[in-house]
């Protein structure tokens, strides 16, 4: 299971936790306007948060960004991404609510079928798995081993060998990256219209070689909608594509942990065999 988990993983972490690298498999350019994404999960409205409100600020309410110097676009929208309290990523194979806290919870998928779902709670982390895992070989050992456990979360820690990696997509946390950071040389690149509301789109590099654009609001707070990076593949293992949506600023994340969990440690030696 640890083989599956680190698939999705590389892909979402390559552009948030490192640096926008943009190890991953996601396909078509990085110059897409964003219409495949708005399949990425969202049963939200489009331009609004899971309230029904816009989902950077007042809606038709223009905030000016788009009009200024690249440079000053990037340095608003960094404050405006420091001051938020919650956010929700979606991307490919991940649809995950985090907040300032360390708070996570969502779905991810490891694998074709029904997703995973994840919940972390400060060092905590249950993991659910999806129902095709259940007919896996794997799967079926730890059915064995643990009578029961189909349909239940498995329970560990950060430091669990079988549970860390799927932690990692909730350190994905760009509340606690400094995205605009590892990204230099900006440049505008126009207007898009993602999801019925206006963008202003950035381009720029980091140190380690990938182009990165991302898509500002134009209207209420300046925060960034949408992340594309790409890197190129020669001489690198660690060339692709990368994207995510950033939707739901400062929507409560809630964390329930489940009732009626299995301790990991029972099956750890089954997944990471």
């Amino acid at each position: 299971m640890t083989k599956t988990f680190g698939t999705w993983t590389v892909a979402v972490l390559a552009a948030v936790a490192m640096g926008l690298s943009g190890c991953g498999s996601d396909s078509g350019s990085a110059r897409t306007s964003g219409a495949k994404d708005e399949k990425a999960g969202d049963s939200s409205p489009k331009g609004k948060d899971s309230r029904g409100r816009p989902a950077t600020g007042r809606a038709g309410t223009s905030n000016g960004v788009e009009k200024l110097p690249a440079t000053e676009i990037a340095e608003k929208a960094s404050e405006a991404l420091r001051s938020a309290d919650s956010v929700r990523l979606l991307a490919k194979g991940a649809n995950l609510r985090m907040d300032r806290a360390g708070n996570c919870a969502g779905t991810v998928t490891f694998q074709p079928g029904s997703p995973s779902r994840l919940i972390r709670k400060g060092e905590k982390i249950w993991l659910k798995p999806e129902d095709s895992y259940w007919a896996t070989k794997q799967g079926k050992a730890v059915r064995a081993k643990v009578p029961g456990a189909e349909g239940k979360y498995f329970a560990g820690t950060k430091s669990s060998l079988a549970l860390g990696l799927p932690s990692l997509m909730c350190d994905a946390n760009p509340l606690r990256q400094d995205l605009f950071s590892k990204v230099g040389k900006w440049t505008k690149d126009g207007l898009v219209t993602l999801g019925g509301r206006k963008a202003v789109v950035l381009r720029g590099t980091t140190a380690e070689g990938a182009s990165a654009a991302f898509f500002i609001a134009t209207e209420g707070k300046p925060l960034p909608v949408k992340v594309e990076s790409e890197r190129s593949s020669k001489g690198s293992p660690q060339g692709g594509q990368a994207t995510f949506r950033l939707t739901d600023y400062d929507e409560p994340v809630t964390v329930t942990p489940p009732g009626d969990s299995i301790d990991v440690s029972k099956v750890e030696s089954l997944f990471i065999s």
